[in-house]
């Protein structure tokens, strides 16, 4: 309703976590946004890269200059162990 292109689910937001509609901006799970690291929009639903987006959002927001470059990741624990990943979302070169 607030006139934001939608993609993949979610607001297309640039680097810098703004949509296209002036005064609006979009951070987390709702975000399809621009990596400037991969060069492209990526949609990542991990708490983590909500933590980085709306910071990027916020620092802009409060006159600074700031993009989301971060490489995405999570973890999960199962037991004993830890489970990292730290990627684009979308390819891998190894699984063990």
């Amino acid at each position: 309703a607030a006139g934001a292109r939608i993609e993949d689910a979610a607001v297309v937001t640039d680097a810098t976590m703004r949509t296209g509609v002036e005064g609006l901006w979009c951070a987390g799970d709702a975000a399809f946004a621009v990596n400037a690291s991969a060069g492209r929009h990526l949609r990542v639903e991990h708490w983590g890269e909500a933590l980085r987006q709306g910071a990027v959002a916020g620092r802009n927001l409060a006159g600074s200059a700031a993009t989301w470059d971060d490489v995405p990741g999570f973890w999960s624990t199962i037991g004993h162990r830890t489970l990292k990943q730290a990627a684009w979302g979308d390819g891998w070169d190894e699984v063990r």
